[in-house]
């Protein structure tokens, strides 16, 4: 069966002037028609063929989300390219590799600093061409709007199989280098057909886009659904603005990661849980694979095409709890086993902690790694313990390594999600961890 995302935009062509999208540009909001998106989404095609690109070649973008990566997706999607979407926020070594990793044929970039980082990391020298979006220099010779054709044709949308792969998303890389995560048009398109068949949005909603679009969950829920449906995407300008442009867009539908998700599987996706308390899940929304990597596709992907998430869960009266992922969870001297996840969330709650880590795999009692401004150790355990009431006794902070570093994704110590890169960061200060643990318990 035939299938290409692009459909989803291509099938507003009948009505040019019905609006999909509003951003703030020139100090002011406006919103964007299909016959503005479909000009962008034709020049960059054009571009696309000038410089060669095939289907199945690979284009990897490194943007905010706006317009220009919507239509520079679609147009890449429609010609049968595949997209690489990259953090913005990810360390440029990092980037490069991921560019490198999937043999992209060309890097679209959001700003000269980000051009310029590439270029310099350890991966540059298998770099691709660079297209950058807003250039201190509009003639500059790799800027987008000299890169583009200043007009074009129609908009191409080729006939593709379901399987046809239409994006490598890398994951954020906790403990190593990122893996690929291959998705076909099949399995997107199957991912949006479930998110309609439980009517979650409606064409008279309004998104408002905050998580970045290089997330397959805010690709696929605040992009390719609205734009299945013609619902209108507001792009928020940026985190610190999220308070003043929920007021002044009054969206109707935002897609947000909390902590701790409980949520019913969507039609068309089966679930179970293994001995270990691990989320399965079997769909046609299930990745390919990851690329270039068999072995890590073989651990994924069971011969009954369950894929094991990572996340620990349960399952009640038909609804997911997520309580954790599989490879954080420790287990101490005594037996008992702790996700850290929930137990990091409660100290949070007090500011005193910026940024924390829960210590205690093959140890006796709980330990905590932290950032924060406090020197004194005892009174850091009574505050962590303070938060710790709801948890079995066993769960009480013994030690608080405290350091006034904080963890970041330029120095490596957190992913492009700012997920901690545990087995990083417990390298980082192991000599302070095996002291702590040397010295009696603080109580």
């Amino acid at each position: 069966m035939a299938a290409n995302i692009a459909r989803y935009f291509t099938q507003h062509l009948a009505h040019p002037q019905h609006v999909l999208y509003r951003h703030y540009i020139d100090e002011t909001w406006r919103d964007v028609t299909v016959s503005e998106v479909a000009r962008e989404i034709a020049r960059w095609q054009a571009a696309f063929r000038r410089e060669g690109l095939a289907r199945g070649d690979r284009i990897a973008l490194c943007a905010r989300n706006s317009i220009a990566w919507i239509s520079a997706d679609l147009a890449a999607l429609g010609l049968g390219l595949v997209v690489v979407p990259l953090y913005v926020d990810d360390n440029p070594d990092n980037a490069a590799w991921c560019a490198q990793n999937a043999e992209a044929r060309l890097l679209i970039v959001e700003n000269p600093r980000l051009a310029e980082g590439i270029c310099k990391s350890a991966e540059a020298s298998a770099l691709p061409p660079i297209v950058v979006l807003k250039p201190d220099d509009p003639g500059a010779a790799n800027a987008a709007e000299k890169f583009r054709p200043p007009a074009a044709g129609e908009v191409e949308v080729q006939d593709l199989p379901e399987t046809a792969l239409a994006t490598i998303c890398f994951t954020s890389g906790t403990a190593g280098r990122p893996k690929g995560v291959m998705l076909s048009h099949g399995n997107i398109v199957a991912n949006v057909t479930q998110c309609q068949g439980v009517k979650m949005a409606r064409e008279t909603d309004q998104f408002l886009s905050i998580l970045p679009l290089s997330h397959m969950f805010e690709r696929t829920g605040g992009y390719y659904l609205p734009l299945s449906l013609g619902a209108k995407v507001a792009f928020c300008r940026g985190i610190p603005q999220v308070a003043e442009d929920l007021a002044s867009q009054r969206p109707t539908i935002i897609f947000a990661v909390p902590r701790i998700f409980d949520r019913p599987p969507l039609p068309g996706i089966e679930v179970k849980l293994a001995d270990n308390g691990e989320l399965c899940a079997r769909g046609g929304n299930v990745m390919l694979g990851y690329w270039r990597n068999e072995e890590a596709t073989r651990a994924a992907i069971d011969p009954d095409r369950y894929l094991h998430t990572g996340d620990l869960a349960e399952i009640k009266d038909g609804k997911i709890f997520i309580r954790g992922r599989a490879k954080d969870i420790f287990v101490m001297s005594n037996g008992e086993k702790l996700p850290p996840q929930d137990v990091e969330f409660a100290i949070l709650h007090d500011p005193t902690f910026e940024q924390v880590m829960l210590l205690g795999d093959g140890e006796p009692y709980v330990a905590l790694l932290a950032v924060t401004q406090e020197k004194d150790e005892r009174e850091l355990v009574r505050r962590a313990n303070a938060q710790l009431k709801a948890f079995p006794r066993w769960v009480r902070v013994r030690h608080v390594i405290a350091t006034n570093e904080q963890w970041t994704v330029d120095n490596g110590l957190l992913t492009p999600t700012l997920k901690l890169k545990r087995p990083i960061l417990f390298k980082r200060y192991a000599d302070r961890i095996a002291a702590a643990y040397k010295e009696p318990p603080v109580e």
